[in-house]
């Protein structure tokens, strides 16, 4: 069974049954307006997360990605340098720019949109870990990613987030 659970209430969806897996696969402000901050939801979703649950993040937010940090039972999925990535956030939020694990400054390497990347903490460690499974071409023209290298798979739709999603 694959349930799509609204972020607010995972805490209380997962009460009921236990999971062996959950994905999440970004935390930022495009759902504002309802959520309130983004740190906030990744409170309400900490309180779902039991130790014998099998973590899927996303590793190029960081984030979403600290529900891994010093954990073992993690599969990283993320997406490689690209075309599309940037060498500075253009976004009007700099949800990156601290560590969301010690709130020192964090560097990246690039910025696919957003605070999403190849991004590392200054201090602490936290950093963008080696995805299990990488985006390892983009091509929005055809509507085609490749992952790791060998499995294509084409999008309806054609954008950066719907390759995430995919």
């Amino acid at each position: 069974l694959v349930i799509e659970s609204d972020e607010r209430y995972l805490r209380h969806t997962l009460k009921n049954f236990k999971a062996k897996y959950l994905v999440v696969t970004n935390l930022y402000r495009d759902q504002m307006t309802r959520n309130g901050h983004h740190e906030v939801i990744y409170d309400i979703i900490k309180e779902a997360i039991t130790p014998d649950v099998h973590l899927i993040l996303n590793t190029d937010d960081p984030l979403s990605s600290l529900y891994g940090f010093n954990r073992d039972n993690v599969t990283y999925f993320g997406m490689n340098k690209n075309d599309l990535s940037k060498d500075e956030n253009n976004s009007a939020y700099d949800d990156g720019k601290y560590c969301p694990n010690c709130k020192s400054p964090m560097t990246y390497e690039y910025y696919h949109f957003n605070h999403i990347g190849s991004y590392k903490c200054t201090k602490c460690g936290h950093a963008r870990k080696k995805p299990n499974y990488a985006v390892t071409d983009l091509n929005l023209q055809t509507g085609e990613i490749v992952i790791n290298n060998k499995f294509n798979i084409s999008m309806s739709l054609r954008s950066i987030y719907n390759a995430y999603n995919l």
